[in-house]
C-alpha cells in the first residue's frame, strides 16, 4: 500500500509513537511518505530516522511563526494560484482552522500538484483537517484516517470551538482515538460512531527488559512524563503505596 503520514514537525524527538508506526509499516513492505512542517530548529533525531532515510521520504512545508512571513507566503501563493487560494480560505465550509493558513503553506510547497495514496494517516486532529481540505481541493487522494491524542481534544477545542471538526467528520473515513474517553468525546462532538475505533498507541516490549532486584535490594521505579494532572502521576504513587502495604 501507498501511505502518507500527515504530521506536525518531523522528526520530533518526543514523538516516537509516530516514528514507530512509520518504520513498522515500512518493515511490512508498504511505501510510506510523510507530509510535515519543517522543524524550526535542529534537534537530535532517533537513529531510525537515518536508518530508514525518512528525510528523503518527507514533503516539507514552511510554517513561520510571524504573521508577516505568513502573509508573504499567502501573497505569493495568491499570485500563482488565485482560485485555489480563494477556495482554501472558505471558512464556512472548512471551519476556523483555515485561518492558520497552514493549507496555503502546503499549497505553495506542493506547487499545486496532486499526491495519490491508498491511505492518508493524520496524527492529531488539526492535521486531519489539513488533509481533508487538501483532498477536497484535489491536492491529495486517498482515504483519510485521523488519530486523536490529547491537546487536539482539549486546548485546541477551547481555541477553535467544538464545531471545528465538522468538515473532517463528514469527509474523513476513520477516526482513531487513543482511549475510550476520547472516543466518547468524538461522539459528543458529532462524529459517527461507525467511523470510530479506539486505537491505543502501543509500545514495543521487545525494547525493554524487566529486571528483578537481587535479594533484598530496593526496587527503583522511573516515570517519564510532564508533571501535569492528565499524566496520572498520582496514580503511580498510589499504586506504589498499595504494593508496599501488600508486602
Amino acid at each position: 500500500m501507498k501511505i502518507l503520514f500527515v504530521v506536525g514537525q518531523f522528526p520530533k524527538l518526543s514523538e516516537t509513537f509516530i516514528l514507530n508506526q512509520i518504520t513498522g509499516l515500512i518493515d511490512q513492505g508498504h511505501q510510506v511518505d510523510i507530509l510535515a512542517e519543517k522543524p524550526t530548529f535542529q534537534e537530535n533525531a532517533h537513529e531510525d530516522v537515518h536508518k530508514y532515510n525518512l528525510i528523503d521520504r518527507t514533503y516539507y512545508y514552511d510554517f513561520p511563526n510571524s504573521k508577516k512571513d505568513k502573509l508573504k507566503i499567502l501573497f505569493k501563493a495568491t499570485l500563482k494560484y488565485p482560485i485555489k487560494v480563494l477556495q482554501m480560505l472558505n471558512f464556512r465550509k472548512f471551519g476556523k482552522e483555515v485561518f492558520s493558513l497552514r493549507q496555503i503553506m502546503v499549497l505553495e510547497a506542493m506547487q499545486n500538484k496532486q499526491l495519490n495514496y491508498d491511505v492518508i494517516h493524520c496524527h492529531f486532529g488539526p492535521n486531519g483537517i489539513l488533509a481533508a481540505i487538501l483532498k477536497d481541493l484535489n491536492l491529495l487522494k486517498g482515504k483519510i484516517s485521523t488519530t486523536f491524542h490529547g491537546y487536539d481534544m482539549t486546548t485546541y477545542l477551547k481555541d477553535r470551538g467544538d464545531n471545528v471538526y465538522d468538515f473532517l467528520f463528514k469527509s474523513g473515513d476513520a477516526f482513531l482515538p487513543i482511549s475510550n474517553f476520547w472516543a466518547e468525546k468524538l461522539k459528543s462532538l458529532g462524529c459517527e460512531s461507525s467511523k470510530i475505533s479506539v486505537h491505543p498507541m502501543g509500545v514495543s516490549l521487545e525494547k525493554f527488559k524487566a529486571v528483578k532486584p537481587a535479594g533484598n535490594s530496593k526496587i527503583k521505579l522511573l516515570s517519564v512524563a510532564r508533571l501535569v494532572e492528565k499524566k496520572g502521576i498520582q496514580f503511580s504513587i498510589e499504586a506504589v503505596c498499595r504494593l508496599i502495604e501488600q508486602g
